[in-house]
């Protein structure tokens, strides 16, 4: 099983942090990709038919963490899908929100 684990390094509070990650989720909700906080909202499920894994956010930073299931293995190049993930932290972490590709 392919495995992806970015961490993306922050300076913004909780509150903030969570909103950029929600801005996240919103370009990921296009791939079928949704998180599922828990109560204390630093940890989030992600599941869906191609992946499964979880979102963190601690101090300073914020992990997405992805399993890539076979049928995902076989129509996903997992570099790619890495380097769109942290094109697309990147961007809802800029000073503005940035647009986000």
């Amino acid at each position: 099983m392919s495995v992806i684990s970015v961490r993306h390094e922050h300076n913004l509070s909780r509150a903030d942090a969570r909103a950029r990650v929600d801005a996240f989720e919103d370009k990921m909700s296009q791939y079928g990709i949704h998180l599922d906080w828990n109560a204390e909202g630093s940890r989030a499920d992600i599941k869906n038919l191609f992946v499964k894994g979880h979102a963190e956010l601690g101090e300073g930073y914020v992990l997405i963490h992805l399993k890539l299931g076979m049928l995902a293995r076989s129509q996903v190049n997992s570099e790619q899908l890495e380097g769109a993930i942290r094109r697309r932290l990147d961007a809802a972490f800029s000073d503005d929100g940035g647009p986000v590709t």
